[in-house]
């Protein structure tokens, strides 16, 4: 379990990372950015109280989240989804709307 959540942090980190990156190229362009788990930006969710996103550029939903099937997405693109024994995958998956 340790293992699995400092994995879970680090690709937090690179994730968030991509993301501002791929906005400081691309500032013109509409992304979804989603991540692994649900989003944990801040200490208590505007939405429990009802109240709209106090981060909308910084919060992100999960692949799962948005119906999409992480294995069979991870098969289509030629990915593996169990990397070995001790191992453990996260995925994140960032969109662009291309709107022309």
């Amino acid at each position: 379990m340790k293992g699995m959540f400092s994995a879970a942090g680090l690709h937090g980190v690179v994730f968030k990372e991509l993301r501002d990156r791929i906005r400081s190229a691309y500032p013109s362009e509409d992304i979804l950015p989603l991540s692994a788990g649900c989003c944990s930006i801040c200490e208590r969710c505007a939405y429990l109280d009802q109240e709209p996103c106090r981060n909308p550029d910084e919060a992100f939903s999960s692949v799962e989240a948005y119906g999409m099937n992480v294995i069979a997405l991870q098969k289509s693109a030629g990915l593996p989804y169990n990397n070995g024994k001790n191992s453990v995958t996260y995925v994140g998956l960032i969109l662009f709307n291309k709107v022309r």
